[in-house]
């Protein structure tokens, strides 16, 4: 019964901590970091190949939804 009681407290702190707000000025500032590539490949292979990184003067994205939670694309760097 207390081990339990133990996981539901454990869940609903994870949950709570998990729909906290991340305030964008707080970790980022209003640039983005471009990593442009190579992708190359035939019905063998691929191989893909740095090309440049180049400091863009703007942010792109969202403001809000900071982290993907759908994880969608084959090709995601995460850094």
């Amino acid at each position: 019964m207390k081990s339990k009681f133990t996981i539901i407290v454990l869940l609903i702190l994870s949950i709570q901590v998990s729909a906290q707000k991340i305030n964008f000025d707080d970790y980022f500032i209003h640039k983005t970091l471009r990593f442009d590539y190579i992708h190359a490949g035939n019905s063998e292979g691929e191989s893909i190949y740095a090309s440049q990184l180049k400091e863009e003067p703007y942010w792109g994205g969202s403001q809000t939804n900071l982290i993907d939670k759908n994880n969608y694309g084959e090709y995601r760097l995460m850094v």
